[in-house]
């Protein structure tokens, strides 16, 4: 099997450590000796060793920083799977459904909606969740803007938190298990419809004609 590349900088680097000790042994005998054209040649020699030096350092340390950020990766996939298990557990314990109430805006609406795998968003929404909390969450303006803008992800985690706040201030709702910033898109909807998930993605559903469930009224909140 061919060595890794960490190996061959290893090797790579004891060579160069026994070549700087052979000139150094080299140098001691020409200033003895003073043989000035041999000193010459081995600071040359010296200098271009030096070199090489530099770039295997150099080269191993960005290594070790990749091994670091790797294993500092590893370790966020493993909490982001702790934290699906945990909306797994969450859904099964506070959820009524894979689906949201019929909502029916009055007007052409934007609204959040998670259609990547991981996690929902309005059908991760606590079960006994006012109306009021739901057309805020599902229509949480910042956030929207946001995404149309296609702000940097650092700044919609900063707007996520906000959200968390606001929500917690506002209906004293706490931090919930929700879709990740990365994960959410902006839709327009314009009549009636509900959202459904299945494995953490959502989609949008016409409910022009349904009547058994839940109707939420859009458009009549004042924020």
């Amino acid at each position: 099997m061919a060595p890794s590349r960490d190996q061959q900088l290893e090797h790579q680097q004891d060579k160069i450590d026994h070549k700087q000790e052979k000139l150094e042994r080299l140098e001691d005998r020409a200033e003895r000796s003073g043989d000035r054209a041999t000193q010459e040649r081995i600071d040359r020699q010296q200098e271009k060793l030096e070199r090489k030096d530099d770039r295997v350092q150099q080269e191993r340390l960005e290594r070790k920083e990749d091994r670091r950020n790797d294993r500092r990766d590893e370790r966020q996939q493993d909490r982001l799977d702790d934290r699906r298990d945990d909306h797994d557990d969450y859904r099964r314990d506070n959820l009524e459904s894979a689906s949201s109430p019929i909502f029916h805006p009055g007007k052409p609406t934007k609204i959040l909606i998670s259609p990547g795998q991981g996690a929902g968003w309005i059908t991760y929404a606590p079960k006994n969740a006012s109306d009021d909390y739901l057309v805020w969450m599902l229509t949480y303006e910042p956030l929207i803007r946001a995404l149309e803008r296609r702000e940097r992800k650092d700044r919609l985690e900063e707007i996520l938190k906000d959200f968390h706040r606001e929500a917690r201030q506002k209906f004293n709702v706490e931090r919930i298990m929700c879709a990740r910033v990365g994960d959410l898109a902006v839709q327009e909807v314009v009549g009636p419809f509900e959202v459904r998930e299945k494995n953490g993605a959502e989609w949008i559903v016409d409910a022009r004609n349904a009547r058994s469930r839940r109707i939420v009224p859009m458009g009549a909140v004042v924020y």
